[in-house]
């Protein structure tokens, strides 16, 4: 089996394993290392899933995702912003995001309101995503913590203690904050470490934004730290 035939197995059985809903007619293709992924698609969660699964499995391959969104003609923009909403209320952090509303035009969602955190903003998309026959969700959210934030160095300084906190405090992490914007830089062990310090990171108060460059020693081919 030559390397772009690998791959495609490599891929094919990852996505089976690992998406919620069924890929319609997938199809995947390989040429000279750059990996293309065809075929339709429940919800855009489903698509998004897909990318973080090829992404977790091999992960510096050339990657082109052209799933999808399969579309039910009947669907109105009406009753996608209801199913939208149905959602959000219903979900498990409905609490969290009760501030949240939904406007859909061609198929597309945009949220708006507030939320409390960066880590709100994201489950909110999460779920709006979740609606099957939305092509698009995108987030107009205002952060209300971060209203309320105008300090770059308190939030540095509350970053940095949250990572102190965490299982990740072992590991040289360096956070740098502007206008709300966090950069993380460094290097980690493992790949999950690195989503763990994003999801960490997007619940202190004040995070608008985050640009996660930390490494991984298990991407790069070297040996995690022992401790």
């Amino acid at each position: 089996m030559d390397k772009d035939n690998e791959l495609v197995h490599t891929i094919e059985t990852a996505l089976r394993e690992n998406l919620k809903h069924q890929v319609i007619d997938l199809n995947i293709h390989a040429t000279d290392g750059t990996v293309y992924l065809t075929g339709f698609v429940d919800c855009l969660a489903d698509k998004i899933q897909a990318e973080k699964v090829v992404q977790n499995y091999v992960p510096h391959v050339r990657f082109e995702n052209n799933l999808t969104i399969a579309m039910n003609g009947n669907i109105s923009d009406k009753e996608l912003k209801e199913q939208t909403e149905d959602n959000l209320r219903h979900c498990e952090f409905a609490d969290r995001l009760r501030n949240v509303n939904v406007k859909v035009e061609g198929g597309s969602a945009t949220l708006i309101g507030s939320v409390n955190t960066l880590a709100d903003e994201i489950k909110a998309l999460e779920v709006a995503r979740q609606t099957i026959g939305l092509k698009d969700v995108v987030s107009n959210l205002t952060i209300e913590t971060a209203e309320e934030m105008y300090d770059d160095a308190l939030l540095k300084s509350m970053v940095q203690q949250a990572l102190n906190k965490s299982d990740l405090d072992r590991h040289s992490i360096i956070p740098t904050v502007e206008k709300g914007v966090v950069t993380l830089e460094g290097m980690v062990d493992h790949r999950y470490e690195v989503e763990m310090a994003g999801e960490l990171i997007a619940n202190v108060d004040g995070v608008i934004k985050i640009k996660n460059h930390l490494r991984n020693r298990q991407d790069d081919g070297e040996d995690p730290y022992v401790y």
